[in-house]
């Protein structure tokens, strides 16, 4: 048996059906063809608006930005942030284009390492597409990992208001992380299936978000930054040079855009891939840069004490927007609806990621591979695939806290 075999999915068996387009086999890694899929076929079909609004709603750069809103002030300041993100939204704009056209030939949940076994030669691809295909499972975690720790950081904010005396604790928001973990994972599982537009409702909730947030930004402050303070200060509080500072602000406005991939591993789930997927693809880096671009500024502009604003000890999100609406209760309202949406944010990345786990075991990426690439006869995704980043999700906030513990006790001791 040649090499190459050990990890690629099973012969040739089926072409795409011309007549509708939807794609029902993984990519041969070998050939780049269509195959039938043995597992089984995920029964849950995509609309292409509802696949646009999964990839958007899982992006949402603009509440991305203004999750990580604290590194980017301490990182460069207003400068950094306003024209990080018009670099990396460019940068962005071209990794969408170059992975729309891979994606318009090779259709797959595969997604990069199916592109990276058919383009490279082939004494290298197996090691190379296995590499790729790793890292980019490993990504994935670590994205979600990421976000479960912003709403459980928003809800610890908002009993820190209403109980002033209350002492945040490292395991406090360790069972909120675990909490809301399961509580993603049992959605995605046992509701998500039977009701496939709730995508939708998250990219309404998202969009009203934006266009409530903007208006209160721009029309309740009563004191305006200047234009100097908002397009011309670069501030560098690291101890690094300017130059390093200035890239790493880039991680705010490039983590708006972690996901952007997240079409390329439902091309399995929509009708005529080859068009949908590249569409959202590029739909998601246009629609984040507008919406982004024009937060930022308008929350720029709504600082009227940069000085008084990072010297608070609460979540500064919550804090700026306090300033800003000149209202406790709306900067509460507010902040209780992204929770909210940060719930459709971890759908669709449970969603991708557990795809992602399921595309590798069914290449005989991973052990127990027959197990994790199986299809549930009755809802018709991948369940085995989904616990499982569950569990290494779990793992991964344990290691964290327990890490957090060891540097508490060092720094006291």
């Amino acid at each position: 048996m040649d090499d190459t075999d050990k990890f690629a999915p099973r012969k040739d068996k089926s072409l795409q059906d011309q007549e509708t387009g939807s794609l029902k086999a993984a990519m041969s890694l070998k050939a780049g063809d269509l195959v039938a899929n043995d597992a089984g076929e995920i029964k849950e079909k995509l609309g292409p608006f509802t696949l646009i609004a999964l990839c958007f709603t899982l992006c949402n750069t603009w509440a991305g930005v203004a999750a990580s809103l604290p590194v980017a002030l301490l990182q460069g300041g207003p400068a950094a942030l306003l024209y990080g993100e018009i670099f990396s939204a460019f940068t962005y704009l071209c990794i969408a284009l170059s992975m729309a056209e891979l994606a318009s030939v090779y259709p797959s949940a595969a997604g990069q390492y199916a592109f990276t076994s058919i383009l490279t030669p082939a004494r290298i691809n197996r090691g190379i597409s296995y590499t790729c295909g790793m890292v980019m499972m490993m990504s994935w975690l670590a994205v979600g990992a990421a976000v479960l720790i912003i709403p459980s950081s928003q809800i610890l904010a908002i009993v820190q208001f209403y109980h002033p005396s209350y002492e945040k604790k490292v395991w406090h928001s360790f069972l909120l992380y675990e909490a809301m973990t399961l509580l993603i994972a049992a959605v995605s599982t046992w509701v998500l299936p039977r009701f496939k537009r709730i995508h939708d409702v998250g990219f309404a909730l998202t969009m009203a978000m934006f266009a409530v947030s903007f208006l209160l930004l721009a029309s309740r402050p009563t004191e305006r930054a200047t234009h100097e303070f908002v397009w011309g200060t670069f501030l560098n509080s690291t101890g690094w040079p300017d130059g390093m500072c200035f890239l790493m602000a880039l991680l705010t406005t490039s983590f708006g855009y972690a996901g952007l991939d997240s079409a390329l591993h439902l091309a399995e789930e929509v009708e005529n891939p080859r068009r949908q997927v590249p569409r959202a693809i590029v739909l998601t880096v246009i629609v984040g840069f507008v919406t982004a671009f024009a937060y930022i500024i308008v929350l720029l502009y709504s600082v009227a004490d940069f000085d008084e604003l990072i010297a608070k000890e609460g979540y500064l999100p919550f804090e700026l927007n306090r300033q800003a609406f000149r209202s406790d209760t709306a900067a509460i309202a507010v902040l209780l609806a992204v929770i909210c949406l940060g719930f459709f944010i971890l759908l669709a990345i449970f969603q991708t990621s557990s795809r992602v786990t399921w595309s590798f075991a069914r290449d005989k990426g991973l052990a127990f591979n027959k197990i994790l690439e199986s299809i549930h006869p009755t809802l018709g995704i991948p369940v085995n695939a989904g616990w499982l980043n569950v569990i290494i999700s779990a793992l991964l906030d344990f290691c964290s806290l327990h890490h957090l513990q060891v540097s508490v006790s060092f720094h006291v001791a």
